[in-house]
């Protein structure tokens, strides 16, 4: 049997709410807990250590606006590719961002195949479908 894959993702995001969020969707899915990044200082951080090599994370879930502007989002995933090429980029917002990510999850309930939950089944290569079946015992 072989071991499953713990991946590290960076979280970059000031709003505490999708920080809870996500850990909450990471934990079912067997995985830690993301780096959390919620300003600019932290933000200075995690790609100075990014980029020295003391963190290698496989995924950065990225909204669009971090401290200044909404165009944060597409500048720290340039900033991410041209340090980390390997990593794959998610654009996670209630705005576009299908122009600089990779995958895109959208902070709304609108599109299904973008949820936080199917998106990071597809980047991770897990299958999350057992949570949507009805437990027999519960079923009415």
């Amino acid at each position: 049997m072989s071991k499953k894959k713990n991946y590290t993702i960076v979280q970059f995001e000031t709003d505490d709410f999708y920080h809870y969020t996500l850990d909450l969707v990471l934990y079912n899915m067997n995985q830690k807990p993301a780096i959390k990044v919620t300003n600019k200082k932290e933000l200075r951080k995690i790609v100075k250590d990014i980029q020295n090599k003391k963190i290698k994370p496989d995924v950065a879930i990225i909204d669009t606006y971090i401290d200044i502007d909404h165009d944060d989002g597409e500048k720290i995933a340039q900033k991410l590719r041209e340090i980390y090429p390997e990593i794959k980029i998610i654009g996670y917002s209630i705005m576009e961002t299908s122009k600089w990510a990779d995958y895109e999850i959208i902070k709304s309930n609108k599109d299904q195949t973008k949820t936080i939950v199917k998106i990071l089944e597809k980047v991770l290569g897990i299958d999350f479908s057992w949570a949507n079946t009805p437990d027999p015992e519960y079923s009415t």
